[in-house]
């Protein structure tokens, strides 16, 4: 896979699944560049890679609550195909920080799936959800969450 094809897949969605079908799925990610080649936003991309794999890393968040603001934001994504493709992005990022994690000892195998596959369920449940909410409400619902927890976590 090339850099431009690795590029679109993680920054812009891939194109699999004829019903989801949109404009920005279709053509370059406005931050990715040019056709003609990679521009300077392209850097914005890479970056927000970074800095996702980065605090996944460290804090042990999911990448895409840096992710989805990006795409919706600089990429100009709708909000659902954001969301899916911050999940598909992330999903290196959690194959690698678990191998790594694990290569240090760090990771408790034990408690690992009592947590990992309920929560298959409430993918379910949600991405099920998520197709009826419209995508306004559930910017809004988004937002409130990451502030919420933002709240929570500053006041103890």
């Amino acid at each position: 896979m090339t850099i431009r094809g690795f590029e679109k897949l993680l920054v812009c969605g891939s194109r699999f699944g004829g019903r989801l079908r949109s404009p920005a799925r279709d053509r370059l990610c406005p931050a990715a560049g040019t056709a003609d080649g990679l521009g300077a936003p392209a850097i914005f991309a890479a970056a927000t890679g970074i800095a996702a794999g980065f605090f996944s890393a460290l804090f042990g968040v999911g990448g895409a609550v840096m992710i989805v603001p990006f795409l919706i934001l600089v990429c100009k994504l709708p909000v659902r195909l954001a969301m899916g493709t911050a999940l598909a992005a992330i999903l290196l990022t959690a194959i690698f920080g678990t191998v790594v994690f694990a290569r240090a000892g760090v990771v408790d195998w034990a408690h690992a799936p009592i947590v990992g596959l309920p929560a298959v369920a409430g993918v379910i449940i949600g991405t099920w959800l998520q197709r009826r909410i419209q995508p306004a409400a559930l910017l809004l619902l988004y937002a409130s969450l990451a502030v919420g927890i933002s709240i929570k976590l500053l006041l103890g």
